[in-house]
């Protein structure tokens, strides 16, 4: 019976690996970047509704008067 022994990672393989981990982190990082934009989008939107209904409360208001 003969003994298996497993393969000595290379140096390449080591390269790759951080490389595979490099891409991981760089996909992870962009797509917060993506979420925290379209929340930055979002609440601009919700603050130009907002300031969209105060001044048409403030002109209905006044033409009420």
């Amino acid at each position: 019976m003969s003994t298996v022994t497993p393969p000595t990672p290379s140096p390449l393989d080591d390269q790759a690996a951080c490389i595979a981990a490099d891409i991981a982190i760089a996909r992870e990082r962009n797509s917060l970047d993506y979420i925290s934009a379209r929340e930055r989008r979002s609440l601009a939107q919700e603050r130009q509704e907002l300031a969209g209904i105060t001044s048409n409360t403030g002109l209905w208001s006044a033409q009420r008067r």
